[in-house]
């Protein structure tokens, strides 16, 4: 029973074999014996045209050699099987298409080793593998939706108060965070303070920096109702030691009425003290000044303080509630 395994007819000519298991006709096998195995050397070549090597697809190298897959020697095989490889296209798993290794994660290179006068053949990890760490952070990170819109392409700046928090968070993403700084907007709401602080998570995510999105008031609701749970020091643990926190709406709701309550103040003191001493980049959004924050708790307040002095803008003034124009 014919499973597939063996060969009919010859794989150069289509010729019928007489032997099943044979790959090639007589007059196949002869006329391979009997060509110039190689054209060149590859070592005879100059580096132009080793360079030109490089570049060819699989196709061009097979013209370039003037013969049949089946003909290339080992050392022309070795280069045609990388072209190969890094031509064969997979499916991604996260719909994101590398148009560099296909989305294989990795690419093959081709390096001429003068030592051994042969092309020796490179393993290395695709920059497109960042990408894909990124997409997964982003759907962990809570922000899957929101980071489509809130960029900086996006972030008006009509008006010269938008276009200095704007040229803030950008020298933030380029300068503060190899500084192990914080960023931290505070003030009226509608004012564009998250839309900022999710565009500077997004160019982080972008360069597959681990982030977290917090709401204060909903996490906080349920970090207190589950105090006494074991899964409590993890969810702490998450939102302590992740390399970038963001932190929505600080302290809200608070008014000079309405303070936090112990259990909040705690949690409070515990993250950002953690990510003070560990020097964890935190970005914050509130619509309260520092100045009420260290009114709240002044340990608090002057750790946020010192660490985002650089990066911190208060944005004050009853016109500046973009929502309601």
């Amino acid at each position: 029973m014919d499973i597939g395994i063996y060969m009919k007819n010859c794989i150069r000519c289509g010729k019928a074999l007489p032997k099943a298991n044979d790959w090639l006709c007589k007059e196949c096998k002869e006329h391979i014996k009997s060509i110039d195995k190689t054209i060149k050397k590859f070592h005879k070549l100059s580096d132009k045209e080793r360079e030109n090597i490089v570049k060819m697809s699989s196709e061009e190298f097979l013209d370039y050699c003037k013969k049949d897959f089946f003909e290339l020697t080992n050392e022309e095989y070795d280069v045609y099987a990388v072209k190969s490889y890094n031509e064969n296209k997979e499916k991604s798993n996260d719909q994101y298409n590398c148009s560099i290794c296909n989305n294989k994660l990795y690419v093959q290179d081709l390096i001429w080793d003068n030592e051994k006068n042969i092309f020796v053949v490179d393993h290395r990890q695709c920059e497109c593998r960042k990408v894909r760490i990124s997409l997964q952070l982003i759907k962990k990170s809570g922000l899957e939706r929101t980071i489509r819109d809130y960029t900086f392409d996006k972030f008006t700046t009509k008006e010269k108060w938008q276009k200095e928090i704007k040229e803030k968070a950008l020298d933030f993403v380029e300068n503060g965070i190899k500084q192990e700084k914080w960023f931290m907007l505070s003030g009226n709401s509608g004012s564009g303070k998250s839309h900022c602080c999710t565009a500077i998570v997004r160019e982080l995510l972008y360069k597959a920096i681990p982030c977290r999105y917090m709401v204060w008031d909903s996490e906080i609701t349920e970090l207190n109702a589950i105090v006494n749970d074991p899964i409590f020091a993890t969810r702490m643990n998450e939102l302590k030691k992740i390399d970038v926190l963001y932190i929505d709406d600080l302290f809200k709701p608070v008014s000079l009425n309405i303070k936090p309550t112990q259990g909040e103040l705690k949690r409070a003191k515990d993250i950002i003290d953690y990510r003070y001493r560990n020097k964890l980049t935190t970005i914050i959004s509130t619509e309260i000044s520092i100045e009420d924050i260290c009114a709240i708790d002044e340990a608090i307040g002057g750790r946020i303080y010192e660490m985002c002095k650089d990066y911190y803008i208060h944005i004050s003034g009853t016109d500046k509630n973009y929502r309601l124009r």
